[in-house]
């Protein structure tokens, strides 16, 4: 889709470079958990298949580091470039899409770690300390709960290094006091992964 774009700049296309490998990643994940539910009763584990694909996860991480450059990349490129903008709509009125934007979609890979620590942390709430699953469950929570951070730190650099923090401070959308202290206090609260 993007390759069809006659005028967007290289630069500009490698910030979505490492979608396809967030794909297949996702995508043999999917395969490897089917196949579980498909045969349950032969295998009762799926905890094990996080920790098989345990060093595969950070490839999330520069998705991550560059998902704001992205996003305004790709707002850019739906402005500025008709051909483009015209496929992105064509392609968000498919069946598959069920009315959701290209946007939504390339939210996904952002939420993927919060979804994976909330279904491991229910799945070990219906865990006995016995069960054939629950030492790879409590070590896959561990696994999923640390990238989890590192990904946290990775938006909070993103904050500070861009300067966002400083700008969101003086534009008009921090116009009092209360709104400075919820940026503060969700700073704060990915710096030092606080529940909220």
């Amino acid at each position: 889709m993007i390759g069809s774009s006659q005028h967007v700049p290289q630069a500009r296309i490698n910030n979505f470079n490492n979608l396809p490998e967030i794909y297949n990643l996702s995508r043999d994940l999917s395969r490897e958990f089917e196949y579980r539910i498909k045969f349950w009763d032969e295998h009762r584990k799926i905890s094990d298949i996080f920790l098989h694909y345990r060093s595969h996860f950070n490839i999330y991480l520069p998705y991550l580091q560059n998902f704001s450059i992205m996003n305004k990349h790709f707002d850019e490129c739906c402005s500025n470039n008709s051909q483009f903008r015209n496929v992105c709509i064509n392609f968000e009125k498919l069946p598959k899409c069920r009315n959701l934007k290209v946007k939504h979609f390339l939210l996904k890979p952002v939420q993927r770690f919060p979804q994976y620590k909330l279904l491991l942390k229910d799945y070990l709430k219906h865990l006995t300390k016995d069960a054939e699953d629950y030492e790879d469950t409590v070590k896959a929570l561990e696994i999923v709960t640390d990238l989890l951070k590192n990904a946290n730190d990775v938006i909070l650099w993103y904050y500070l290094s861009e300067n966002i923090f400083e700008n969101l401070i003086y534009s008009h959308f921090l116009a009092t006091f209360a709104d400075f202290a919820k940026i503060f206090i969700f700073l704060w609260c990915i710096a030092f992964q606080v529940d909220r």
